[in-house]
């Protein structure tokens, strides 16, 4: 059974790039934790559909666009991601694949669960992939699911990558 991580709020971003700096020194093997992170009991605010809207160019109306659940859901897997119990480092971890599904529209005003964790380990010739699994579910049923594959480079490369990637952090940090 999957540890249920609640959050009643998304992550503030100086707080997430903390965490997402603190992965650095992760090895990158080791298996997927069962772990879930779960937003519940969410509405999209009118006048943050409207701001996306606009930088993104879409006409505003009070159907969401699957593409701002995925900002939402993004976050989430942000938080899964920089667990302590995930064995890889955040940075270094390049998306190879994605996919969504939408059965039904969601509109502003209607209330959410939205919900992410770990998928299947894939065995990858040049490193090691695993999937993340994202959902959102009104009133019980299931509306839209995300599967985002991860692929993480072999140990050289990766050594390579972190080593230039943990003095670059270290300056900012």
């Amino acid at each position: 059974m999957a540890n249920v991580i609640q959050i009643r709020n998304l992550p503030n971003p100086a707080a997430l790039y903390a965490r997402i700096a603190s992965t650095l020194l992760k090895k990158g093997k080791g298996n997927l934790p069962d772990i879930k992170i779960q937003y519940d009991n969410q509405i999209i605010q009118p006048s943050d559909l409207k701001k996306y809207n606009k930088v993104c160019g879409f006409e505003h109306t009070l159907i969401v666009p699957s593409t701002f659940i995925h900002t939402r859901a993004f976050e989430l897997q942000a938080l899964l991601l920089t667990h302590p119990a995930c064995p890889f480092p955040y940075p270094g971890l390049i998306v190879f694949a994605n996919t969504i599904k939408q059965t039904r529209s969601l509109y502003v005003g209607e209330e959410f669960n939205l919900s992410c964790s770990f998928g299947n380990l894939i065995a990858h010739e040049k490193g090691q992939a695993f999937e993340i699994v994202s959902y959102l579910d009104v009133k019980g049923k299931r509306i839209w699911e995300e599967t985002m594959v991860f692929y993480i480079k072999e140990k050289k490369e990766l050594e390579m990558y972190l080593k230039c990637n943990n003095q670059f952090y270290q300056k900012i940090v």
